[in-house]
């Protein structure tokens, strides 16, 4: 059949205006061409294991395609702060920066320029839009910056956070140059007006996160005190960290990643222990628990910090329930002894005793049943637990830590029952009965028998007896 030439050209030209130049050259081509601790292993501290925070950031995990997705501009100016690390990652770009060099790099790749006088939301800017009437003042050149200087200053000291950042962000638009950019004072103004009432509850997490980017990327030192309050007061306990849909996580990573950029060394360095603490913490409530040991990880090697044992059992506890990721858990105990905690000490407190517990789970996780029974020994020893018992108290901590050493003791037990180790079956059924675990009846009647093989009648008569007595108090099943 003979294709009438006009309505070829009509279908090539709508192709050419729905797809870009190669997916209509792919339209246009023939179907044929179309074919086509002692028990905790140190090594993962070493250099080979490490990827500096600096460079590697906290950008989730890749996954891998075969091309990654256009983007445009709106879909550039729409994604967070993680989600340009992983676009830039996905290109082979540097996954480092401020919120607006991440996007630059993007938005080169993709060719999308913004418009003069456009704002970064694709709207026709109000500060740049151009009046019918135009008044210049030629007696002072630099009226027009000096006076909107003083006017944000002047909003900035009555409080008006909103129009303050208004007006900065149109004198950096409008006025601002290389040569005459703008003054730090200004920037600090409003950052400290943003601030009061935590972040203006957290609404203006954005505007604070811009000013510290921005003075970053000028060269201005940022107070250390104001930006690490900034990172703090963004984060809530809504989701990803949200207070009222306000701030959240990438806000607080877009900031750190600010304040970074200002530190050298280790005595340059302005971010406090409690700011990496609360950005870790939030990171695991979050679900982030790949990007959270990144980051406990560069406090401790790299800044050389003790965070508190709250921040490790945040991270563990997260790990621990996800299911999977025990070797992040151990990550997490090798960091805590690296920062110079005894885990046979820790179970006197109860961050301690959570990560003790979040060992055990990963431990039963990873059938591994020597280190389970070993971290309920050391927190056996733990000092400062009257007139309890620290491997009670770990045992007991939740339904999961409960379960994760019933399995254990149980397990255990039946490798002692193979291996007609009647001492040792003996010794852990009494140390079930002492960290409050109920040994069923299947276990009972493995370890009297195990006595009876071996001809120990005391200890089996014994065994039966306090089952007897177990039974009676409603902790165990009556024995058959």
């Amino acid at each position: 059949m003979k294709l009438n030439p006009g309505a070829v050209a009509i279908v090539a030209a709508a192709l050419a205006a729905t797809y870009s130049p190669e997916q209509a050259e792919a339209f246009t081509a023939t179907t044929a061409s179309r074919s086509g601790l002692g028990f905790i292993d140190a090594s993962w501290l070493r250099t080979e294991h490490r990827n500096s925070w600096s460079s590697l950031s906290v950008a989730a995990p890749v996954e891998t395609s075969d091309a990654p997705l256009l983007l445009d501009y709106d879909m550039v100016n729409s994604l967070t702060y993680r989600g340009l690390q992983k676009e830039c990652r996905e290109r082979g770009f540097p996954a480092v920066g401020t919120t607006a060099a991440l996007r630059t790099r993007l938005l080169d790749e993709a060719a999308a320029v913004r418009s003069e006088g456009v704002d970064e939301n694709g709207n026709i800017s109000e500060f740049c839009a151009s009046d019918s009437i135009k008044f210049s003042d030629e007696s002072d050149p630099e009226y027009a910056f000096k006076s909107l200087v003083n006017e944000i200053m002047e909003k900035a000291e009555i409080g008006h956070w909103k129009a303050a950042t208004r007006k900065l962000k149109k004198l950096k638009k409008c006025y601002a140059t290389d040569k005459n950019p703008v003054p730090a004072e200004a920037y600090v103004a409003v950052l400290e007006t943003c601030l009061d009432n935590r972040l203006q509850g957290a609404r203006a997490s954005v505007p604070a996160r811009k000013i510290l980017e921005e003075m970053a990327e000028n060269g201005y030192v940022i107070p250390s005190d104001m930006g690490n309050s900034c990172v703090f007061n963004s984060l809530g306990d809504g989701p990803n960290a949200t207070h009222a849909g306000c701030g959240g996580i990438d806000t607080a990573l877009a900031m750190l990643a600010a304040l970074e950029s200002q530190s050298t060394g280790l005595d340059s360095n302005i971010i406090t222990v409690d700011t990496y603490g609360a950005v870790v913490s939030a990171l695991s409530r979050d679900g982030a628990v790949e990007e959270a040991v990144l980051l406990l990880r560069a406090m401790v090697v790299e800044h050389s910090f003790t965070p508190p044992l709250s921040t490790f059992a945040d991270v563990a506890a997260a790990a621990s329930m996800a299911g999977g990721k025990g070797e992040i858990v151990l990550q997490v105990m090798t960091l805590a002894k690296a920062s110079g905690y005894v885990l046979d000490q820790i179970a006197s407190a109860g961050a301690g005793r959570s990560i003790l517990a979040s060992g055990v789970i990963a431990a039963e996780q990873m059938e591994n049943l020597a280190l389970g029974l070993r971290l309920l020994t050391a927190a056996g020893k733990a000092e400062g637990c009257e007139p309890d018992r620290g491997d009670d108290l770990v045992a007991s901590s939740s339904k999961a830590a409960q379960r994760a050493c019933t399995l254990i003791h149980k397990s255990a037990i039946d490798m002692a029952f193979q291996d007609d180790n009647w001492k040792l079956a003996v010794k852990l059924l009494s140390l079930m009965t002492e960290r409050s675990l109920t040994p069923s009846t299947t276990v009972w009647r493995k370890v009297v028998s195990l006595c009876c093989r071996n001809e120990k009648s005391k200890k089996a008569t014994a065994l039966l007896l306090d089952w007897i007595k177990f039974s009676e108090d409603g902790k165990a099943d009556k024995p058959p």
